[in-house]
């Protein structure tokens, strides 16, 4: 990973007024790079080997996706083809539920399991992917305005798409409230790449075409922005980017000493967590009990 950052007196600046939707007050501008997260749990930027795959759903539906793995593995479709009447323009409750429509945990749930499957996960079961955040399913739909759940507006015109992130853990199925950092990043990668389904929501433009850009997506809470180059190649396995870009704040969370004991209660034993549960832990934290 790359970080750009302000220093003031040769020390990173703190305070500052770039703006994250979602993430409360400002900060100093840290700009991250993750150009060379490509297959960062699969090994591959296209897990699948392919650049869209079609999934057929149990009702015998079929949903295209384009699954990608840059920083954390996503499975991009279009809202329209979800079937049920989604629209891509759902709101979370605060709890990460979902408002509606009704069925649309359980289609989700089968689609991230056979995109885990497909992802090369095969012994992954129904029962661990529903406490598993990986991968998220990423809804995509066309530019549109909508108010978002902190009242502000988002203009159809301000946005080149819109996405909703869904992902697992405690056993249901939740939309972020905004976009996880991880998964917004995945997606600037997939929408620069010609045919991606993000990239055929596009109207056009530098993107649509695969030369790179700016991109602003909407999604629950307002709006993100990202910079995206990247290098293209017939062989999908072989595309990488030239830079992979986007904003965070900067913010002093702590400061102070944490003493770790090395001993540990008779009885207790060490436990390896594996891959999904170790994905898992920043959405089970109050439940989850990690030993170090």
């Amino acid at each position: 990973m790359y970080m750009t950052v302000d220093v003031l007196n040769g020390e990173a600046r703190v305070d500052g007024d770039c703006e994250m939707a979602g993430v409360p007050g400002t900060g100093s501008k840290v700009l991250v790079d993750f150009r060379e997260q490509g297959g960062a749990l699969t090994g591959k930027l296209f897990p699948s080997g392919n650049l869209v795959d079609t999934i057929k759903m149990d009702d015998g539906t079929t949903i295209d996706v384009t699954i990608t793995d840059m920083v954390n593995p996503c499975a991009f479709f279009k809202a329209a083809d979800f079937g049920l009447g989604l629209t891509g323009l759902e709101l979370p409750n605060p709890d990460w539920s979902l408002k509606g429509p009704p069925g649309a945990q359980e289609r989700l749930a089968e689609l991230r399991l056979k995109v885990s499957h497909l992802m090369g996960w095969t012994k992954m079961t129904a029962g661990q992917s529903i406490n598993s955040t990986m991968p998220f399913a990423v809804s995509i739909a066309p530019p549109a305005g909508y108010t978002s759940l902190t009242g502000s507006k988002v203009k159809a015109g301000d946005v080149d798409l819109v996405a909703r992130f869904y992902a697992s853990g405690g056993g249901f199925i939740g939309m972020h409230t905004a976009a996880p950092g991880s998964g917004s990043t995945c997606l600037a990668a997939a929408v620069a790449l010609p045919g991606s389904i993000p990239n055929q929501v596009l109207g056009g433009g530098p993107l649509k075409s695969g030369t790179g850009g700016d991109f602003t997506f909407g999604h629950p809470s307002g709006e993100m922005t990202f910079h995206t180059e990247p290098k293209l190649d017939k062989d999908p396995d072989k595309i990488s980017y030239k830079t992979l870009t986007f904003p965070r704040t900067a913010r002093i969370i702590c400061d102070g000493t944490v003493y770790i004991k090395e001993n540990r209660a008779n009885g207790v034993t060490w436990q390896e967590a594996d891959d999904y549960t170790a994905a898992s832990f920043f959405m089970l934290g109050d439940t989850v009990s990690v030993q170090r």
